[in-house]
This record gives structure tokens, sequence and C-alpha cells, in this order.
């Protein structure tokens, strides 16, 4: 296999990745990953390298979701907000009076970006 080249099941030079999921990076590749080592307490806990974390912009309290993979344990960030449809939201902030207008709702969109704007903003 050339340097550098990915087959169709997601290997760079050997080495498997997530496709789509994460960028294959010869500086940050799996390989280079696996020569860092941590311990695992007695009570589960892992402390994950510092460089690692501040490349993911994972600080102390940052939640995360672990998956059990064939080819090991994966971390991720959990979602901010859960998936959601506009159905399950529409209506949910009350407002008492009648219905605005478009060029009501055009109007007050307008002022306050004025208003924002003369605060330096935008």
């Amino acid at each position: 296999m050339r340097p550098g080249h990915r087959s169709s099941c997601g290997k760079v030079n050997g080495i498997l990745s997530y496709p789509r999921l994460t960028p294959f990076n010869r500086r940050h590749s799996v390989a280079s990953a696996a020569k860092v080592t941590t311990t695992l307490s007695t009570k589960g806990q892992v402390i994950l390298p510092v460089e690692i974390r501040r490349r993911r912009h994972w600080d102390a309290g940052t939640r995360l979701v672990v998956e059990d993979t064939p080819d090991g344990v994966l971390l991720k960030p959990v979602p901010l907000f859960p998936p959601t449809l506009p159905e399950q939201v529409f209506g949910s902030l009350p407002h008492k009076g009648p219905p605005k207008t478009l060029d009501e709702m055009r109007t007050g969109i307008e002022a306050e970006v004025r208003r924002q704007h003369g605060r330096g903003r935008y």
C-alpha cells in the first residue's frame, strides 16, 4: 500500500481509522496515540493525557459517552441538546396576545440588530 493511502475498509497504511468520523492525521494517528499509557484506578477512573484533553477541548466536567467497540473503548462528548423534531418544540414558548405579522417580526428583528450593532456586538 502506498504511504498515506486509504483502503476502502478505512485503513491507512494498515492502521484502522474511523472513516468519516475522524480525519486521519499522521501526527495524531492511532499508532502515535498507542504510545501514551495510563492506569486504571481502583475506582475505575482513567486519566486522559493533557495533550488529548487540550486538543479535544475537554475541560473538567465534560460529559463523555463511552462505547465498547471491537477495537477498544471509544469516548465521545455527550451532545449538548438531545435530537428533537420541530413538532416537539413548536409552541413551547408562551405568548399572550394576538399573533405577530411577518412585518412586525421583521421590524422587531431589525430593531434588535440595530441595538446590538450600536453596542459593538455585530
